[in-house]
């Protein structure tokens, strides 16, 4: 999944998994899923090389995330929860001297948690207004976080985590994406946990 991405990112990628060893392999999973459904788009290899590394990236903002919030076995509270959401700007911070060359991968960093109904952070971004990648990188991202364990919680099974995308479409997610993903996860385009 690596042997395409610049070397620096993939430190990038080693160091946020060092520092959260639950979430080890999601930002993996993450790109392939994204992947996946990305070519179901006329994207082009460049187009999917920079979702590839997008999605690798979306969650590069939690290395400044303290430690005790990330591995919290319960539920967070209403502060740390806020702490969480600046992951997005952080991420946008560190990657910002990419902006000007790769403005798909910083959007997508900045975006991902932007909602379809216009309820997502940072920016309340409707619809259209997000831009595709973070949109892709959004189910992507749901789907590995619901079917993977997590310190307060067990991974649930993927018919599950199947029905609550389908709840989220035209909420939380683009419905388009999340029929796209479907599919490719119906042919079995998708293996679930990453090869």
């Amino acid at each position: 999944m690596l042997n395409d991405i610049p070397v620096s990112f993939v430190a990038i990628v080693n160091a946020m998994e060092a520092k959260d060893v639950f979430t080890k392999g999601h930002s993996g999973r993450v790109a392939e899923y994204a992947v996946t459904i990305g070519k179901t788009f006329p994207l082009n290899p460049t187009e999917l090389r920079v979702l590839k590394i997008a999605a690798l990236l979306h969650d590069i903002g939690k290395i400044g995330v303290p430690d005790f919030i990330l591995m919290k076995p319960a539920s967070l509270s209403k502060y740390e929860y806020e702490i969480i959401k600046e992951h997005t700007i952080k991420g946008f911070l560190i990657m910002r001297p990419y902006i000007k060359t790769l403005p798909d991968l910083v959007a997508s960093i900045i975006f991902h948690h932007e909602t379809f109904n216009g309820n997502g952070y940072p920016l309340h971004l409707l619809k259209d207004e997000i831009p595709l990648f973070p949109r892709i990188i959004s189910v992507a991202d749901a789907f590995d976080a619901m079917t993977s364990d997590r310190p307060y919680r067990k991974g649930l099974p993927v018919g599950e985590a199947i029905r609550r995308l389908k709840n989220g479409e035209g909420t939380q997610f683009d419905p388009d994406i999340v029929r796209r993903f479907l599919y490719v996860l119906d042919k079995g385009y998708i293996k679930i946990g990453g090869s």
